[in-house]
């Protein structure tokens, strides 16, 4: 786990990204190789990993909310 609490460029667009798109976003835990979200949305909840090395947030932030959509789809 990182020693200090200061967030990486990723971990700042991801979330910004991710909060515009109507999500609350929460860090769980942090590591060097990535960091670990509980993301919600209308009161349901979902763990998501996010990878130290992404180099595309807007691609990462558009593909992790259409996770979460289609698991609430089909998890209801």
């Amino acid at each position: 786990m990182k020693n200090n609490k200061e967030k990486s460029k990723v971990e700042k667009s991801i979330e910004r990204k991710m909060k515009a798109k109507g999500f609350e976003v929460t860090m769980l835990k942090q590591y060097i190789s990535k960091t670990i979200y509980v993301i919600s949305k209308d009161g349901v909840e979902q763990k998501v990993e996010v990878p130290s090395n992404v180099t595309d947030t807007t691609l990462y932030a558009n593909m992790l909310s259409e996770l979460f959509r289609v698991s609430v789809g089909i998890n209801g």
